[in-house]
């Protein structure tokens, strides 16, 4: 467990110590507005502008109204809607799909991984931002992720673990999130209720849990 914290402290501290980034708006006579970076400038002729999608504008100068450079982390998106898509390693599978809607302040979230009818793992988030902007996303969410597990291997050791044993765990849990330039963290505590099934009955407990996932999630942002 103080691993998986030391590892979130660590990564913090790495990526708040990053090289700014600047990002140029060139705000057009026709009410156009391009956003990405400059590349080429001709005093009083032309300039060249490589947009978010790594397309080129080559804009004639006299079309130009206004130039305007910003660094990416002080433009805020917390008002903006966009998507997430993307894969982690961790719960509820060890390995994770992953799909974001921002819509806002407000974010549907969606992950996890069918291996069959014997295996599975589904999570469902509902996120609150804490800010955002071109470098990265803070937020907190509120979480139920479900796996199943049927095992087909005897293990005699344990009375819930034999044949036809089934394995079925639902969890609750609030989490921080982080999106850094796609780098992607979640972490929480919350409260499990495990059930197993087998020939011989049934069992059920509730105890503390823990939502960790760590990956690669592109943020679709224009």
């Amino acid at each position: 467990m103080k691993f998986k914290y030391y590892l979130l402290l660590f990564i913090l501290i790495c990526y708040s110590s990053g090289a700014k980034e600047f990002i140029d708006f060139v705000y057009l006579k026709d009410s156009t507005l391009i956003k990405g970076n400059i590349i080429e400038q001709v005093p009083n002729e032309s300039l060249t502008i490589r947009d978010f999608k790594k397309q080129i504008h080559i804009i004639k100068m006299e079309d130009v109204m206004l130039i305007r450079t910003y660094d990416l982390a002080d433009i805020s998106l917390n008002k903006r809607s966009y998507f997430e898509l993307g894969a982690s390693v961790g719960t509820p599978e060890w390995f994770n799909l992953n799909a974001v809607g921002w819509y806002g302040y407000l974010g549907l979230g969606l992950s996890g991984m069918y291996w069959g009818n014997d295996s599975y793992g589904i999570q469902g988030n509902l996120k609150i931002k804490i800010s955002d902007n071109y470098y990265r996303c803070h937020s907190i969410s509120l979480l139920l992720y479900r796996t199943y597990r049927r095992s087909p291997i005897s293990q005699p050791t344990a009375p819930y673990y034999c044949d036809e044993d089934i394995s079925d765990k639902h969890v609750y849990c609030i989490t921080y999130n982080l999106n850094y330039k796609g780098f992607w963290l979640e972490i929480g505590p919350g409260m499990n209720f495990w059930l197993t099934k087998n020939k011989d009955g049934t069992a059920d407990n509730w105890f503390p849990s823990f939502a960790f996932q760590i990956g690669y999630v592109h943020r679709f942002i224009k």
